[in-house]
């Protein structure tokens, strides 16, 4: 057994030897590697790993996600609403075929969140929201509203709440809805 042993190593030695240099430091090196015709070398290593951009990391955990969520005042009747728009982004490879906003609003009463008024807006169409899709909402929800909890969510997803507060007191109670929280 270590005759053959020896054998092995002396002929993987004398093998290694024959080789050129710049093939004894491709041979040290991952095999993922790149020469173009003109010789140059690029280390391929990341990409064989499997590793992706921190864009498309992020973007395979967050299927749908909401952008630019803004609100403002309009009198409508001789009554002021706030009026909550934004755009929800499909940001995953599947297309979302029943892809909805939840909403519930919250008033502060005696220092405690209370309940005022939820619903949901669909925001599929037909066809879904494709991969790449970006959807615009704008909903009215009464003025006095302390506190907005929006939850995106699908046939393939369902999106963790985020609180949206104009207050550092108001966030504070953001936290015992969620851990997503946003300032309007």
């Amino acid at each position: 057994m270590i005759k053959i042993l020896i054998k092995v190593t002396i002929a993987s030695t004398l093998f290694s030897l024959s080789l050129p240099t710049t093939a004894l430091a491709q041979m040290s090196e991952p095999l993922c590697y790149i020469t173009t015709s003109s010789g140059a070398s690029f280390n391929l290593t990341s990409m064989c790993e499997g590793k992706q951009s921190s864009q498309l990391q992020s973007t395979a955990q967050s299927d749908l996600y909401l952008q630019n969520v803004t609100t403002h005042f309009k009198e409508d009747d001789s009554e002021f609403k706030r009026v909550i728009s934004g755009s929800v982004i499909n940001n995953s490879l599947n297309t979302h075929f029943t892809a909805k906003l939840e909403y519930q609003t919250y008033k502060m009463v005696e220092r405690r969140l209370i309940k005022d008024k939820s619903d949901s807006e669909s925001l599929a169409t037909g066809h879904g929201i494709t991969s790449g899709e970006s959807v615009d909402f704008n909903f009215e929800i009464p003025a006095s509203s302390d506190v907005i909890v929006l939850k995106v969510q699908s046939d393939k997803f369902r999106g963790e709440p985020i609180c949206f507060a104009d207050t550092s007191e108001k966030e504070d109670f953001c936290k015992e809805l969620t851990s997503q929280i946003r300032r309007f």
